[in-house]
């Protein structure tokens, strides 16, 4: 309860100044720094700002829910909330009276994703269970508590009414992995009894957009492979004696393909919109027109060579939902604020934490006693800090992550290169502090690590407390070169579409090129360097060394495909009726009769370097077949492999255990491998 104790102590004051790092004098950071469990898990500020709520280590290794009253002092914090088999995931506050929350199981594999929901007041009363976190196929009826949803249901969003009603969705699966339908309701979280507001909705609704007043206004369907956005119309007649609204189409695109714009939210009754326009790569935010009956040619929101629309994210003043600005992810995340007291308040911030992203967070934004602020860096872990609005005085909560030495971390950049083809590529590159003592990032070249993200229609993560493993690497001493290749989102439809079918092949070059910008660069020791990824970067880890020979000293996967055939047939297996959803998965990958040449179970002969390769039993996405199909035919050959098996695992690992036993075989290969740093 370490991190209970240091709470309970009382604000401390806010350090704004890191002490220096000596990293010839100070020992490597422990493993367990970075992927043992956190001290803090999320952190939540009640709406007026008056109370704090947390998780935290709670007794047997699980995240509880407590709660402090920011108006006593020192801060005595109250569990408000202890599960027996789950964790605290995260809590959002309803009032300055109620908050509700979901949980995961951090101790369960593959079924630990966040799931179920409660609901408690401020001082830990009227708590119940409103969605059960188990799925009813294998817990049907919770004993005494008929009421309580099964776990096809889940959070849709927060009403900020001041009420204590939420919506949820009841969510209906089909056999193509992924959610088919979901169903709109409101809940009230005292009695859970949901009132529909999806009735007569259009056939394969997925994606709810609501009002101010949580009625649904638009709402997006995937139906016999077309993605379809509709718009409610007011019911007459019998579907208006029933309650029951009519829905018109506005738009329909193929739905696997990039065409076309998708519905983002609505604010004051306008349907706001995220497209790709031109020639300019990224999508735009821009504003549907009702009237014309299209989107604005105007954009709202945009960024050259991101895709800014699809994430932006309003920031409201509740209640009455008064745009405050914007929040979105570039190279990192940004804030914009259209509202000059809380552009003025954030000045304030910056100026007191330097050198971070500093996010602040908040309901009653313009009217709060104190808001939570958020703080972000590549020098050291993220951490909570409380503004006190009226004497402008920030007091330091804690840090997930507090045994990592203030400013010990690397330093990261933003890069665009050229890729061979001519194609930009954007590339981070993060680079190990200095080991003289001294401010700034080390000297190259150096030995490296090319860590290839998975997905591969995902990105680089921005907050390396969502992947700490590029830290890791930089504070052993190593280089660590991200690329964004070909196929990755978040920089335009064009370069998303350029990986389609590339799997080994130009995607492979994408990382390669990058590799070889950073060894020109005087960064990195062309004779050292790994390749390393998880789910599809594992499989180009396993790719790297076959593509391009010598160039790599090791390979090091986790939870890697590497039979692609078998996962293309995997997936026109599991389509059932919806056939041309998996042939849109085949036009992306490839059929399966074209990929054994690129597929590492198949090339396992040519890798020729030290391999570090595992798997969780219990993986449903890449079953354990991948790896001990892999397994034996490098064995066959003859390959240096340290092939591991984790029980009770899936395709995330959640347990510590796991975590700290991987990584720590990784640290030893690559001190093998490229000489230590």
């Amino acid at each position: 309860m370490r991190a209970t104790h240091r709470l309970a102590a009382g604000a401390l004051a806010l350090l704004l100044q890191a002490a220096a790092f000596d990293a010839t004098a100070a020992p490597a950071i422990p493993l367990a720094a970075f992927f043992g469990p956190a001290e803090i898990g999320s952190v939540a500020l009640s709406p007026s700002g008056k109370t704090l709520a947390m998780t935290v280590p709670g007794k047997n290794q699980r995240l509880e829910l407590v709660a402090a009253d920011m108006d006593q002092a020192p801060l005595r914090f109250k569990s408000l909330a202890w599960l027996t088999d789950y964790d605290v995931a995260n809590a959002y506050w309803l009032n300055d009276k109620r908050l509700v929350f979901d949980v995961y199981d951090s101790q369960a594999g593959e079924w630990a994703g966040i799931t179920g929901l409660w609901a408690v007041d401020a001082d830990g009363e009227n708590g119940r269970m409103l969605i059960d976190p188990f799925w009813a196929g294998f817990r049907a009826v919770v004993p005494g508590n008929r009421n309580i949803l099964p776990a096809e249901w889940a959070l849709h969003s927060l009403l900020h009414d001041g009420g204590d009603d939420v919506l949820v969705v009841e969510r209906g699966w089909n056999s193509f992995r992924g959610v088919a339908t979901a169903a709109l309701s409101r809940l009230n979280t005292h009695v859970p009894r949901p009132v529909r507001l999806s009735t007569g909705a259009p056939e394969g609704a997925q994606h709810w957009l609501t009002d101010a007043a949580g009625q649904p206004q638009f709402v997006e369907a995937v139906h016999e492979g077309q993605r379809r956005v509709y718009r409610r119309e007011a019911a007459v007649g019998a579907n208006a004696a029933a309650g029951a609204a009519t829905w018109k189409e506005l738009a329909s695109f193929d739905a696997m393909g990039l065409a076309g714009w998708a519905p983002r939210f609505v604010l004051d009754g306008e349907l706001f919109v995220a497209q790709e326009v031109g020639a300019d790569p990224g999508t735009r935010l821009l504003l549907w027109d009702a009237a014309a009956g299209a989107v604005q040619p105007q954009a709202v929101l945009a960024a050259k060579g991101f895709d800014v629309g699809s994430n932006a994210e309003p920031i409201l003043n509740q209640p009455g939902g008064q745009l405050l600005g914007w929040r979105y992810r570039l190279d990192t995340v940004y804030t914009r604020w259209t509202d000059a007291s809380m552009a003025q308040t954030q000045a304030a911030v910056d100026r007191a934490l330097p050198g971070r992203v500093n996010l602040i967070q908040c309901q009653a934004c313009l009217s709060a006693k104190r808001l939570l602020v958020l703080s972000l860096s590549d020098r050291e872990p993220p951490s909570y800090s409380v503004l006190e609005r009226a004497s402008g005085k920030l007091s330091y909560i804690g840090s997930a992550h507090p045994d990592i030495p203030s400013g010990a971390l690397g330093a990261r950049s933003f890069q665009r290169i050229t890729a061979r083809d001519g194609r930009s590529l954007p590339v981070y590159v993060t680079r190990p502090k200095a080991t003289t003592g001294m401010a700034g990032a080390a000297a190259g070249p150096l030995p490296a690590v090319l860590y290839i993200h998975g997905g591969p229609w995902s990105r680089v993560s921005l907050e390396w407390s969502h992947d700490a493993v590029p830290q890791f690497l930089a504070s052993r001493g190593y280089v660590v070169v991200e690329p964004e290749f070909r196929g990755s989102t978040g920089y335009g439809v064009a370069h998303q579409l350029a990986g389609w079918r590339q799997w080994g092949l130009a995607m492979q070059d994408d990382m390669q090129d990058a590799l070889q910008w950073a060894i020109a660069q005087g960064l990195v020791d062309k004779d050292k360097v790994c390749i390393m990824g998880a789910s599809y970067g594992g499989y180009a880890a396993l790719m790297g060394p076959v593509r391009h020979p010598g160039a790599y000293r090791c390979a090091i996967s986790w939870v890697a495909p590497t039979d692609l055939p078998e996962l293309v047939r995997d997936w026109r297996k599991n389509a059932g009726m919806n056939q041309a959803l998996a042939s849109a998965m085949e036009a992306r990958i490839g059929k399966a009769a074209e990929l054994r040449e690129t597929s590492p179970v198949a090339r396992a002969a040519a890798l020729q370097v030290p391999v570090l390769a595992a798997w969780g039993v219990d993986d449903r996405r890449v079953p354990i077949e991948h790896g001990r199909n892999f397994r034996d035919a490098a064995r066959a050959a003859k390959l240096d492999l340290d092939y591991v098996e984790y029980p009770g695992e899936g395709h995330v690992w959640m347990k510590p255990a796991t975590r700290l036993d991987f990584f720590g075989r990784a640290e030893k290969l690559l001190a093998r491998t490229l000489g230590g740093p």
